[in-house]
């Protein structure tokens, strides 16, 4: 009788994801980081929200796809955290996010102090971080989908050279509220000295 010698089994060697599919991982990953505590303490915020905060929560509803995609649609959605949290898990955006939509994600994310910075989301509402990580998350996936966005590649724009990207798009907006805001000091200014 020969005797087989048994060669322990190696185990399969860990593949790390794809390019391809890291974004989808972050997307479920920054789904997971949200906790239930999280969306029912945005929920319970009382009076007007901070801007960036609507954005944030507006921004999430319309990727889902909700018809009302506005703060206060936003509050209700979020007083049934756990049925929300799971729309999130199930929800596909490599497949349910239309261009349109993506237009609209891409100006949010260069245009919203929210997505621009953690610190300042964090320092209005620590508990919305985890959305504006997802939407920027959803973003990162759907660059795969349909190429990074311009002004150009907006539909329909005019075809011109020179197209923005979203920092150049989000630095020129920032210049143009800070030029909207020294203007209004001026005239405000002008107004003390007449009434004077």
């Amino acid at each position: 009788q020969q005797q087989q010698q048994q060669q322990p089994q190696q185990p399969s060697p860990v593949r790390a994801p794809s390019a391809a599919q890291q974004p989808r991982k972050t997307v479920a990953q920054c789904v997971e980081a949200i906790a239930a505590q999280d969306l029912q303490q945005i929920h319970n915020l009382q009076g007007r929200p901070h801007a960036s905060l609507r954005d944030v929560a507006e921004t999430t509803l319309m990727l889902l796809g909700f018809r009302d995609a506005t703060w206060s649609a936003a509050q209700a959605y979020f007083d049934r955290p756990d049925g929300f949290l799971e729309k999130m898990r199930i929800f596909d955006a490599s497949r349910s996010v239309s261009r349109l939509q993506y237009q609209k994600l891409c100006r949010c994310l260069a245009t919203s102090q929210a997505f621009q910075d953690e610190a300042v989301m964090e320092s209005i509402c620590p508990a919305a971080l985890g959305l504006a990580r997802w939407c920027r998350a959803v973003g990162d996936l759907l660059v795969q989908r349909y190429g990074e966005f311009t002004e150009q590649s907006r539909v329909g724009a005019p075809r011109k050279s020179g197209a923005r990207s979203p920092r150049e798009v989000a630095a020129a907006a920032a210049t143009a509220d800070a030029q909207q805001q020294q203007q209004q000091q001026h005239q405000q200014q002008q107004q003390q000295y007449q009434d004077t």
